[in-house]
């Protein structure tokens, strides 16, 4: 799930995400729903810094009554990245996967992983 609320942008409503959700939030969520968390991590946290720095970087164009498909092109900018980069961050990524699924606990990232089970 999209993490952090602050980090929403047209980069979300080109996604087609409702929101961005805190680990307490989506735990809550998850609760109400009938469902005992077992785990909640963040998890892709290499991009944070990334992330904020094309939020500030496009800060000047605003999204409002930007179309979709202007949404989109804009979103497709800002996730287009050198092929070198790519790899850096596929390789940093792969890692932080592998420790994640280890039960490495991330206190930040752009995303959530929750793990849940039926209760009752």
């Amino acid at each position: 799930m999209p993490a952090d609320p602050a980090l929403w942008s047209f980069v979300d409503e080109a996604a087609g995400h409702a929101r961005r959700y805190t680990a307490s939030g989506l735990a809550a969520l998850a609760a109400r729903s009938g469902l005992a968390v077992e785990r909640i991590t963040h998890f892709m946290a290499p991009l944070v810094p990334l992330v904020w720095a094309g939020r500030i970087a496009r800060a000047g164009r605003r999204a409002a009554g930007m179309s979709l498909e202007e949404k989109r092109a804009l979103a497709e900018e800002e996730l287009s990245v050198p092929g070198w980069a790519n790899r850096l961050l596929y390789a940093v990524l792969a890692r932080e996967a592998d420790a994640v699924g280890r039960g490495l606990q991330l206190p930040v990232g752009t995303s959530l992983l929750l793990v849940a089970r039926l209760s009752g």
